[in-house]
């Protein structure tokens, strides 16, 4: 596990961007706007904008307060396996993959992060007259992580609305089971397009420090009944929307 990625809790101060933007879902120019109008208090030292630790309770709180009505449909929680962070063991593509060509059960649309952090992931779309189930595969942890602003709005909003499930695997790909460690986000996304009524799921692979900005995104839009599958460090700090996420969900295991 990365711990400079994970330690912003312990910290007194966090940079307001991204660390302070991140926790809190925003994204960089809604960042800057609410430290402008003092909905986030900074402090400048040199030529940084920090966030104190008081300042950083205070917005949390509020933001927590928020969003204590909000309903995730359907909601599970896996704990990623130790030594996971930012690494994949290759078995979830696997999974994917051998349900694409092998067992011919899905079609597979991967659309990867760009190299270049300023500029956006093409469009895509699932084909109407598909016929068999989809998921739809986001890549957002290709050695680091940028959020839902690395890819289309329209394209990721789209699939997002429609979806009968949306897997978050914010760290690895290998889940704690009793089975022992096992790609459990990845067999999900793929029994969810099986079976759901629209035959399409998401599967979102990203880091710990965007997962609070990809849940917001999905409480946005996701599809009413839509299962939300987030696997992710157990025990990492996060911000308010993960943690009521982690909190309320139902334990994944199998």
């Amino acid at each position: 596990m990365n711990p400079q990625a994970l330690n912003t809790a312990e910290r007194k101060t966090l940079n307001l961007w991204p660390e302070a933007g991140r926790i809190l879902g925003l994204s960089r120019p809604s960042t800057y706007a609410a430290a402008k109008n003092g909905q986030i208090p900074t402090i400048r030292i040199g030529g940084r904008i920090l966030v104190g630790a008081t300042s950083r309770r205070r917005v949390m709180r509020r933001q927590s307060d928020r969003l204590s009505g909000a309903s995730f449909n359907k909601q599970c929680f896996a704990s990623v396996a130790e030594g996971m962070y930012g690494r994949d063991s290759g078995a979830g593509a696997g999974v994917l993959m051998q349900a694409a060509r092998e067992h011919q059960k899905i079609n597979l649309i991967i659309v990867p992060q760009m190299a270049d952090e300023d500029v956006r992931a093409p469009s895509f779309a699932v084909p109407k007259d598909w016929k068999r189930p989809t998921v739809v595969l986001l890549g957002d942890d290709f050695g680091w992580a940028d959020g839902p602003q690395a890819f289309d709005r329209r394209s990721v909003r789209t699939v997002l609305e429609n979806a009968d499930g949306i897997v978050v695997v914010a760290s690895g790909s290998l889940v704690e089971t009793p089975d022992g460690q096992t790609p459990l986000g990845y067999t999900k996304a793929v029994e969810v397009a099986v079976s759901g009524r629209n035959r399409l799921c998401v599967l979102i692979e990203t880091l710990p420090e965007v997962e609070e900005a990809w849940l917001a995104l999905i409480e946005k839009h996701q599809r009413k009944n839509a299962h939300v599958i987030f696997c992710a460090v157990k025990d990492a700090p996060r911000g308010p929307r993960a943690g009521l996420f982690v909190e309320h969900a139902k334990k994944l295991t199998a």
